[in-house]
């Protein structure tokens, strides 16, 4: 899938937020101490943990020695103490650890304090923090102060045309100008977004391909799956599982979270009840939560999915 295929792992191919790159290589090539901490903020699908990930590797990590935390799932004290704890190992194959930490505001309150004393208190040389955020008016004041801040923004139009038409001759693929035009439009400036929604246009026709990114691909898909997880009594979790495979050779898993949304979005303005009301918000500060574009992002859809199940499980003797 394209949005997976052309994701950066170099300078060169990161589009977009030129001035927070070259500040990045320049910090590296100052032969200077680097920072120990940094601050990528930015709207969902900026490039955020793709940085991060860039950077983690020009300062000499491996794979091995990145160790990437999902605050939204992770983000709790007894989580990040672990983590703290394994800030003074030191592997002697591994020359340099970082710590990238996503949707980072989700972090509790007791997880944050703890990570600023570590960072209050110097972090060993070899180790780095990389925090990750679409909302960074909710971290400390203090927290930040200890980082270098960089905000990333959406691609410019110009950008983005760039970005569209480098994938479309990699792959030769031929665009009208309406359907280019459709995907720069629909895909609002997020990388991740004109590579899927590219992905998902080719092949088809200029109307089937506009319909496609007007109304989202896959839609009706979607609405099967919400529609099942509304009926406990006869849901059958290996029969999400099978709708979640399917659709995730389609779409991206960030992408069937956005429609997941809408659709309860909309069944909540339609409530009839203030129970009502309540259950499908419920649902909706679940979906709330930003899924990462990269490999692990099937698995941030289905811990969603599960904690939806759940919670509906506990509460529909309540309506």
């Amino acid at each position: 899938m394209f949005h997976l295929k052309y994701r950066p792992n170099e300078w060169g191919t990161f589009y977009g937020n030129d001035a927070v790159v070259r500040s990045l290589q320049d910090k590296l090539n100052s032969g200077e101490a680097l920072p120990p901490a940094y601050l990528f903020a930015g709207v969902p699908g900026t490039g955020k943990t793709t940085l991060a990930y860039i950077l983690a590797r020009k300062v000499g990590a491996t794979d091995k020695s990145i160790i990437e935390i999902n605050a939204g799932s992770d983000g709790g004290i007894d989580a990040i103490r672990e983590t703290i704890k394994s800030v003074n190992y030191f592997h002697v194959l591994e020359s340099v650890k970082v710590y990238i930490i996503d949707e980072s505001q989700r972090l509790t309150i007791g997880a944050k304090d703890a990570l600023l004393r570590t960072l209050e208190e110097g972090c060993p040389d070899h180790v780095y923090f990389i925090f990750c955020t679409s909302e960074p008016d909710k971290l400390n004041k203090a927290l930040k102060r200890r980082c270098v801040s960089y905000d990333l923004k959406p691609l410019t139009f110009a950008e983005s045309e760039a970005l569209l038409s480098y994938i479309c001759s990699q792959e030769q693929i031929e665009l009208s100008e309406a359907v280019r035009s459709a995907i720069l439009k629909q895909s609002a400036g997020i990388p991740g977004g004109i590579a899927m929604n590219l992905y998902n246009c080719q092949g088809q026709t200029d109307e089937d391909a506009i319909s496609l990114l007007s109304r989202g691909v896959a839609s009706a898909e979607v609405v099967d799956i919400c529609r099942m997880i509304l009926q406990p009594k006869f849901l059958k979790w290996p029969d999400v599982m099978a709708k979640v495979d399917k659709l995730v050779k389609q779409e991206s898993a960030e992408g069937i979270r956005r429609m997941m949304f809408d659709y309860f979005a909309k069944v909540l303005k339609n409530a009839k009840s203030v129970k009502d009301v309540s259950f499908y918000t419920a649902i909706l500060e679940v979906l709330d939560f930003r899924i990462e574009d990269d490999s692990q992002g099937q698995n941030g859809l289905v811990y969603l999915l599960g904690r939806i199940v759940i919670g509906i499980a506990s509460m529909s003797g309540e309506r």
